[in-house]
């Protein structure tokens, strides 16, 4: 087994190709492939990892621009639970924005979940066992204390 690096838009091309027989991406990029190519999902990671994506800001903007932040995070959340209730209109925004075809972005976005979560003990911990899954992998050496990472105080943000 001979295993490639390639930006998705080569690895595309190689699948198409023949070149590769299996591709390792992320939507929208699994979603074009299975729309216009009719490429399968043989394997996936929704037993492996949480699928948490994550806000970050140094210490130094948490101090100085916390109310920048706030608003930020509020508008977030407003903006994915509008996206989750209006999938369509989301859905051709998106297209707008990248050149997606409409069908492709219909079809990723029917599988995603972009709700708003509050950073709790189970999203703190889900955090450290995708580290232990990457260690495990033997991608990185150590399993560090993930919590000093999360800032509870602007879990208000989230809040409807």
């Amino acid at each position: 087994m001979n295993i490639a690096f390639l930006d998705p838009g080569s690895a595309k091309a190689a699948m198409e190709s023949g070149s590769v027989d299996a591709w390792s991406t992320w939507d929208p990029y699994v979603a074009l492939a299975q729309v216009q190519n009719g490429a399968r999902v043989i394997a996936n990671g929704q037993t492996l990892l949480p699928g948490y994506g994550y806000q970050a800001a140094n210490n130094g903007a948490i101090a100085t621009k916390r109310a920048i932040l706030d608003d930020f995070l509020k508008r977030l959340a407003k903006a994915r639970r509008w996206a989750m209730l209006h999938q369509d209109a989301y859905a051709i925004a998106w297209t707008k924005e990248t050149g997606l075809p409409l069908d492709v972005a219909r079809f990723a976005l029917r599988r995603q979940n972009y709700a708003p979560v509050l950073i709790d003990d189970a999203v703190v911990a889900a955090l450290g066992q995708a580290a232990s899954v990457y260690r495990a992998a033997g991608a990185v050496v150590d399993v560090p204390n993930v919590a000093f990472a999360f800032d509870r105080s602007f879990n208000d943000a989230y809040v409807p």
